[in-house]
């Protein structure tokens, strides 16, 4: 496949993107952009030719328009290439943002267990001592039970 380079173009009246290119023959040669003159059904359109032709010709030979088809694609493809480095980038950023909601998610998550933790000492001290106030109080009434069954013989 043939080599091309971009150059900057004059301002003839050619269309703008033959006027940014130079596409380089198999020597490595600016290859001209003629113009067929055989009659028939290509009379008329442009391609790309070897300079050397006809004495010392490699064979190089591109329609023109084809290279601006080959040249679109490229164009294309580096846009693609872009858009997928760009996701790349905010694949990268989504991930870093989920790993630091997961450390907070993580410490929130271990605060919450303390505090279950805390609370269940605190629910456990409370009972404990709703405990022993009914044993005292059921200490104090069987004491009022006894002096009373005292009092009463």
């Amino acid at each position: 496949m043939a080599s091309s380079h971009q150059s900057i173009g004059s301002g003839s009246s050619r269309s703008r993107s033959e006027q940014n290119r130079v596409v380089l023959c198999y020597h490595n040669e600016p290859a001209p952009v003629k113009t067929m003159r055989y009659n028939g059904p290509t009379l008329g359109r442009r391609f790309y030719g070897c300079p050397n032709w006809p004495n010392n010709t490699c064979g190089f030979f591109r329609w023109a328009d084809e290279v601006d088809d080959i040249r679109q694609l490229q164009f294309k493809i580096q846009e693609y290439i872009t858009e997928i480095v760009e996701l790349q980038m905010s694949h990268e950023m989504v991930e870093e943002e989920h790993k630091k909601l997961k450390k907070k998610y993580d410490k929130q998550q271990e605060e919450l267990e303390e505090s279950w933790m805390e609370n269940a000492t605190i629910r456990d001290g409370l009972y404990s001592a709703n405990a022993n106030k009914r044993l005292m109080l059921a200490l104090v009434v069987s004491w009022v039970f006894f002096a009373a069954l005292l009092l009463m013989n």
